[in-house]
């Protein structure tokens, strides 16, 4: 338990620990002892498991605290835990999912920064695969936005009158933030499973003519 948690444990802990130490015993000696112990799983995947579980259940918000501060002290990242909610929003529903963001809470990136990255993915895409494509890059879009704070933008479209003619207006806020989001899961996703549908794929790195115009834009878009 103090390996997990990082802080020293009173024995019994106090509360029902000292109204009821057989229980406080069981709890400590069976399950973060003889449980956790075992080499099925590691410390990791036991808090991710259980944190997944907490998020889809009601009137736990104070385990799943617990638990997602024991789960980083393990090594999960806040990527990997804005993940879950997002899985927890597809599968379940969206006001549980907000739970786990909610105990995630940072302060919100300013919309423009000295180093912000804007960019347009020039893509053509081969006929054949371009209604599967189109799924698979709107998911991996939806999930960049929704997971990851670093992302402020990616708006994909296509010409009209050339329907495998891909545009994708993609803005960071800064290369850091770029280059996390190409770790994600979701974006690997994208990119092992479309690689195939590619005809041809340009990168223009673009700078804002107008700073402020921006932030007008985004708060409109609100």
């Amino acid at each position: 338990m103090e390996a997990l948690t990082k802080t020293p444990q009173a024995k019994p802990a106090p509360g029902f620990g000292e109204f009821a130490p057989r229980i406080d015993a069981f709890l400590k000696e069976h399950l973060f002892a003889d449980i956790f112990e075992s080499t099925i799983l590691t410390y990791q995947q036991r808090e991710l498991v259980t944190i997944s579980a907490l998020a889809a259940m009601t009137g736990v918000e104070g385990q799943l605290q617990l638990h997602i501060k024991i789960g980083m002290n393990t090594g999960l990242t806040q990527v990997q835990l804005l993940e879950v909610a997002w899985l927890i929003e597809k599968n379940v529903n969206i006001t549980q999912a907000n739970t786990v963001r909610k105990a995630l809470t940072k302060p919100e990136l300013q919309v423009v920064q000295a180093d912000m990255m804007v960019r347009i993915s020039e893509i053509e895409i081969l006929p054949q695969f371009l209604e599967e494509y189109k799924a698979i890059l709107k998911e991996e879009a939806t999930a960049s936005v929704k997971i990851e704070p670093g992302v402020l933008a990616i708006f994909p479209m296509f010409q009209k009158e050339s329907p495998t003619q891909i545009r994708i207006i993609e803005i960071y806020a800064n290369n850091a933030a770029y280059q996390s989001h190409l770790q994600t899961p979701h974006f690997q996703h994208y990119k092992t499973t479309t690689s195939k549908m590619v005809k041809s794929l340009k990168l223009v790195d673009m700078t804002a003519l107008d700073n402020d115009a921006m932030k007008e834009i985004f708060r409109r878009l609100e």
